[in-house]
């Protein structure tokens, strides 16, 4: 099994991931004027963990949705 940094294109391709997934939250937040949150309880950090994430999810899935066939 090859370790999941040793291929320098997978890490590129994470990197631009990450700075993707940076750039949609930016986006939510300045679009609806979030502020930071600041969670105390374990299980409302990993509620908000969890919507962030399926906010992504949705994000993503609607992007590839609406882009045409020959670009897919």
């Amino acid at each position: 099994m090859v370790p999941p940094f040793s291929c320098p294109l997978k890490i590129v391709a994470w990197y631009i991931q990450l700075t993707q997934a940076e750039a949609a939250f930016q986006t939510v937040k300045s679009d609806i004027g979030l502020r930071p949150i600041y969670h105390q309880k374990t299980g409302r950090v990993q509620a908000h963990l969890l919507v962030c994430f399926l906010s992504l999810a949705l994000r993503r899935s609607l992007e590839m949705w609406m882009k045409p066939e020959s670009v897919r």
